[in-house]
């Protein structure tokens, strides 16, 4: 066993180097160990106990994410980056996408709001909604493995939801007014609670749209993160921490007999013995940042399987191939109370073993650093979205890999395929 401050160590280092190497805080070094950081930090700081992990858990990170930096370092220094565009791109440049950019918000919202309808119409026809009245984890389940009765035609139209997320993203970055547009998406994406239980969807959504954002406003626009933006990004951090920091306080010492973790109804809520029941919010928060990396150590501390092959990272395409697939849902392990997210390390290396986590942190490293230097030497809306995606798959990374969702794959198709449509004809950022 190792300390985690080893782990926290590396991954400060990482995102401190990508911010030095890029000269801004947004790049793809960031978005995916300064998200692994934050997890780290709150297991630290917050009640759970847990201050070392195995060898090989530190050993999988390291190579992760030092792989990862790697790719991206390379990649971004390959791409000819000597005509950066971003700094010159003014409003006569970005004035067409305007309107057109706009349209899209509000079609893909609506969009997405019909196939969540659609989806909630044919779950009450079915009677699938009385499992979700009955049994939520049922019903999660069900979703998860593409089981509840909802078309083909249902599912795409939700995917929409994810278009108008992106657009609204990077039209508030782009042109900073109006900044209401940010909570049209989050309508689609607040219904996905009601038609597949999906608060992983609700997340990475509120991920994506985060992510065209900080490009639409870094990369296109080239408004830097100022000292307003770090301070004030910090202190939610910070203030995040202090909380964890008080549960563990407060609460004394060990969690056997403090408190225990009870599954509610969608997940895992704290309740402390004789004290009641803390809000549902903040357990879910609580568990989800600080569960996955103690449940990565327990989960490698079984030794190496066959591998799998892909089945798990890659399970909508051997699907599809009408191929055996792994679950999305994993035997729930206890660190101390009941958790079953491993990270998408823990598919990875079911899937590839150690070797094939390297290359596959190596070769996403390289596209992620491939996009950004490609929105720095020649950015368009296209780009745009592919990078924002990139950002959110991750972001998501703590939890699970993206790779595995249908609709993330539909998503992306639907929004880039929109990205395409609207800068037809229309002239492209060449910041002159």
């Amino acid at each position: 066993m190792v300390p985690l401050w080893a782990a926290a160590g590396l991954l400060l280092m990482l995102v401190l180097v990508g911010a030095r190497v890029f000269g801004q805080l947004v790049n793809p070094i960031t978005a995916f160990s300064g998200v692994w950081l934050v997890s780290v930090l709150a297991v630290l700081a917050g009640p759970l106990r847990f201050t070392n992990v195995s060898v090989a858990t530190l050993g999988l990170l390291a190579e992760a994410h030092l792989l990862f930096a790697m790719g991206v370092v390379a990649s971004a220094l390959w791409v000819p980056q000597a005509d950066r565009g971003a700094a010159r791109i003014g409003e006569d440049a970005l004035a067409p996408f305007r309107v057109p950019l706009l349209r899209a918000v509000v079609a893909s919202a609506l969009l997405g709001l019909l196939g969540r309808f659609l989806s909630l119409v044919e779950l009450v026809r079915s009677g699938d909604i009385l499992i979700l009245l009955s049994s939520p984890s049922t019903f999660r389940e069900m979703a998860l493995s593409d089981q509840l009765h909802i078309t083909i035609v249902a599912r795409v139209l939700s995917a929409f939801n994810f278009s108008a997320a992106a657009f609204s993203g990077a039209y508030v970055g782009m042109f900073r007014r109006p900044r209401a547009l940010l909570l049209v998406p989050l309508l689609g994406l607040l219904a996905s609670f009601v038609t597949d239980a999906g608060r992983a969807e609700l997340v990475w959504g509120i991920m994506l749209l985060g992510s065209a954002y900080l490009i639409g406003r870094v990369q296109i626009r080239a408004r830097l993160l100022g000292w307003r933006d770090v301070a004030a990004a910090a202190s939610l951090g910070l203030g995040f921490l202090v909380v964890l920091a008080a549960l563990r306080v407060l609460r004394g010492g060990a969690l056997e007999g403090t408190y225990e973790f009870t599954r509610m109804r969608y997940g895992n809520v704290m309740r402390y013995g004789g004290n009641g029941l803390i809000s549902t919010l903040l357990a879910n928060v609580v568990s989800y940042f600080s569960g996955p990396v103690p449940a990565l150590s327990h989960a490698l501390d079984g030794g190496p399987s066959l591998p799998m092959l892909g089945r798990y990272t890659f399970r909508p395409l051997f699907a599809a191939l009408g191929g055996e697939t792994g679950s999305s849902l994993f035997p729930e392990t206890f660190i101390p109370f009941p958790f079953n997210v491993f990270t998408h390390l823990y598919m990875l290396w079911l899937d590839f073993g150690v070797l094939g986590v390297g290359a596959f942190h190596l070769i996403a490293g390289m596209i992620g650093g491939a996009l950004y230097a490609r929105m720095g030497a020649k950015p368009s809306l296209k780009t745009l979205v592919l990078l924002a995606f990139v950002y959110t798959f991750l972001g998501f990374s703590l939890f699970l890999p993206l790779t595995y969702a249908t609709t993330y794959w539909v998503a992306l198709a639907l929004t880039l395929a929109m990205a395409v449509t609207i800068a037809r004809r229309r002239p492209s950022w060449t910041g002159t």
